[in-house]
């Protein structure tokens, strides 16, 4: 009786000997970093973020007043100075 030879596992399941980096941990690839455009915020980001910040302020401003933290002068100075922001 002859024996039949298994077939080889495929090649991702077979163990690699000796390591490829013996002693040492493979190289790290190193991903090219953005350029500096590509970190910069879009202008309709800004706007955005402007509105949303903005928004934020007065909400934030719109509570001190109610608690009595700020009176109604304090309040309407620093409203006009966050609407007036660019």
């Amino acid at each position: 009786m002859t024996r039949r030879k298994r077939p080889a596992p495929p090649t991702y399941m077979q163990p690699t000997y000796p390591p490829k980096f013996p002693g040492k941990t493979p190289p790290v690839e190193k991903k090219p970093s953005p350029s500096k455009r590509a970190k910069e915020p879009s202008e309709a980001d800004k706007v955005t973020r402007s509105a949303s910040e903005r928004l934020s302020n007065l909400q934030k401003l719109g509570e001190l007043h109610d608690s009595g933290v700020l009176n109604d002068q304090e309040f309407e100075r620093e409203k006009r100075r966050i609407l007036e922001k660019p």
